[in-house]
């Protein structure tokens, strides 16, 4: 047997992987999947949040520096119109004064429209409309110059400083880019309201220049196409608008002050004639602060109840995106180390019985049976602990059964070796017994070892 193991070869281990690797590799296909759906799931949230943080930086600083050259160019129209028609030293000074306050607003406007900030968060198209809006305030030196010299007509003066007024509200309307369509309807509806307002004052302005005169051609159509404009932007405002935004803002077109300015606008575009002067003043008087108390109350609602929830709406989407899909990661992860530590729990004490099988108790059976000591299968050879895996349970038993059949081996061979010598002991005591075979050691004997020189020399001896 010693020269037998001597003689075995070694042989080169097999290069060997842990099962945690080979779990880990099973699992990065799936797992990769998961981080990937998990990325798609969050992009769009992500990008509505973006959005929406972008628009709100843009409304700090377009949006309300936009408000403020929106009315620095409507005070300074109607300062212009007044000049014109009516000029003076006071009125000069008045023109003049509130054209240095459209400068300091329209200053402040491109200072934080071409700032590097507000440039990275638009895209293209925007920071191109805000550069035309930034280019348009300088077309406004043309007809100042012409209102200082009184070169220019109060027609003239009114469609410029629109035009101006026209560039900043298409601005307004085309940066908010929101992933919430309700949001972004309601506000142009606001928008167009508050366009539509503008157009009125354009009529009073035209209006105030004819002292009671009949319009011209020119001033007709002037008048005719901002009363048509007027009419659709109001409707395309109405029908962006829906609930309490929607109640207040038909409540407004339902009321007498506003039926009443329509009266007269209608009469107006049909006869070519301004109604009585006191008359014009009085409805537009009443009108104006009505449609723009309802355009800032519908603005602080729109601000309150709308923008804000749907702003925490989509915080709470992308946050749950994030968190819920994080959460799915993590678990994944958590549960594939634990089935990986777990099975290669198992499969380490499956290795460690079969060490200490071969190691301890095997050889410790072996040296007490040849001390003559009785040995317990069952004791010696006791069930491995069963894990919670089939395939490991499947090899346990296989194990048992090779621990089992082991040690009945070694326990069989040793009682075949005490029969051996019980026998032998008993041929050496009676020879010529043995040799006729009265005692039937022959029989055992040669049944056992046939080969073996001793039981020759035995019978050459008894011979």
């Amino acid at each position: 047997m010693a020269e037998i193991e001597q003689a075995r070869v070694p042989t080169r281990r097999p290069r060997t992987r842990p099962i945690g690797l080979r779990i880990a590799m099973l699992l990065a296909v799936p797992l990769a999947s998961l981080i990937v759906l998990w990325a798609i799931a969050a992009v769009p949230a992500l990008n509505a949040a973006v959005k929406r943080a972008a628009f709100a930086a843009n409304s700090d600083a377009i949006g309300q520096p936009s408000n403020l050259a929106m009315q620095g160019v409507q005070m300074e129209r109607a300062a212009a119109v007044a000049a014109l028609t009516a000029p003076s030293d006071a009125t000069m000074r008045g023109f003049a004064e509130q054209r240095a306050k459209t400068d300091q607003v329209v200053a402040a406007f491109r200072k934080s429209a071409r700032s590097p900030e507000v440039r990275d968060r638009m895209d293209d198209g925007d920071a191109r409309r805000v550069h035309n809006v930034s280019e348009a305030f300088g077309a406004l030196d043309d007809i100042r110059s012409r209102i200082e010299s009184r070169s220019a007509t109060p027609l003239e003066a009114v469609n410029a400083y629109s035009e101006v007024f026209d560039n900043i509200v298409r601005l307004l309307t085309n940066l908010v880019n929101l992933d919430d369509p309700g949001i972004v309807r309601q506000t142009n509806g606001l928008l167009y309201l508050y366009w539509a307002q503008d157009f009125m004052q354009r009529e009073d302005a035209l209006l105030t220049t004819l002292s009671g005169r009949r319009l011209n051609a020119a001033s007709r159509a002037a008048f005719a196409g901002w009363a048509g404009t007027r009419e659709h932007y109001v409707r395309l405002g109405l029908m962006g608008l829906d609930g309490e935004l929607a109640r207040m803002m038909n409540a407004l077109v339902s009321s007498p002050a506003y039926g009443t300015f329509l009266q007269m606008e209608s009469g107006v575009v049909k006869r070519g004639a301004p109604p009585a002067p006191g008359e014009w003043k009085a409805a537009v008087g009443e009108l104006t602060p009505l449609w723009l108390g309802t355009s800032q109350k519908a603005g602080e609602i729109m601000a309150k109840d709308l923008a804000e929830p749907a702003a925490q709406r989509v915080r709470t989407r992308f946050l749950l995106s994030l968190g819920v899909g994080l959460l799915a990661v993590i678990a994944s992860v958590a549960l594939s180390l634990l089935f990986a530590r777990r099975l290669a729990a198992e499969l380490r004490n499956l290795q460690r019985s079969a060490q200490h099988l071969a190691h301890e108790r095997l050889p410790d059976v072996v040296a007490r049976l040849r001390r003559g000591e009785d040995v317990d299968v069952d004791a010696e050879a006791p069930r491995p602990h069963v894990g919670g895996t089939r395939e490991v349970a499947l090899v346990s038993e296989a194990f048992d059964t090779v621990q089992r059949t082991a040690v009945s081996t070694a326990i069989g061979e040793a009682e075949l070796r005490a029969s051996i010598n019980r026998s032998s002991s008993t041929c050496r005591g009676g020879a010529s017994r043995c040799c006729t075979g009265s005692c039937g050691c022959w029989t055992r004997w040669s049944a056992a070892r046939p080969a073996r020189r001793s039981w020759t020399t035995c019978s050459a001896s008894t011979t």
